[in-house]
């Protein structure tokens, strides 16, 4: 387990284009499948760091995730 700053890359990789955090909001334990080296605590903590610098964006990011799967449920339902 690292126990160090993040590296550009790893940030990078958590940042980029918020592909995780679209996918899988704050649940840190399927964010941490793609950073086995890091803890779900390291992962929360750069989430939140993410969350203070970023919070807007990532409240669109969410609202968005919620809209397609109530979109996806009620496809759903009515087929």
């Amino acid at each position: 387990m690292l126990n160090c700053a993040w590296s550009i890359e790893d940030s990078a990789k958590f940042y980029e284009e918020n592909k995780l955090i679209d996918l899988y909001g704050a649940d840190f334990g399927l964010i941490h499948a793609y950073f086995p080296e890091r803890s779900r605590k390291q992962i929360r903590r750069k989430y939140q760091e993410m969350e203070q610098r970023h919070g807007k964006r990532l409240q669109r990011i969410e609202l968005k995730r919620d809209e397609e799967r109530r979109k996806n449920y009620f496809d759903q339902e009515i087929l």
